[in-house]
């Protein structure tokens, strides 16, 4: 019982965590001039970067995550890389563009 009662407290913990950086992000979103620059599929980009430092992201995913073509994701992707909010890389197996989620991302945004 008190195994279970564990895991009920650490995950009302973690939701009460992704709760907060979830108004974090939100209120950043409402007074930020960078972010009045931004489109939606950009503030999506972000706030998945913002949850894990150092992903990866590819066209075809940000595509197929967002709704759009891959055209448009590759733009969006590169617009964060022109603002400094994204790293752009070399995939290792060919041509392919990865954009990684910086590590300092949060002190970017200045949140």
């Amino acid at each position: 019982m008190e195994t279970i009662e564990k895991a009920v407290k650490s995950l009302y913990e973690y939701i009460d965590r992704k709760k907060d950086e979830f108004h974090q992000f939100r209120h950043w979103v409402n007074r930020s001039p960078l972010a009045k620059t931004l489109n939606r599929g950009h503030l999506e980009i972000l706030k998945e970067a913002l949850k894990s430092p150092g992903q990866e992201f590819t066209a075809k995913q940000v595509a197929i995550d967002l709704g759009v073509i891959e055209n448009t994701a590759r733009n969006y992707l590169a617009a964060l890389v022109d603002k400094d909010l994204l790293l752009l890389a070399q995939s290792k197996r060919g041509k392919a563009r990865i954009y990684i989620a910086p590590a300092n991302l949060k002190a970017r945004l200045e949140l």
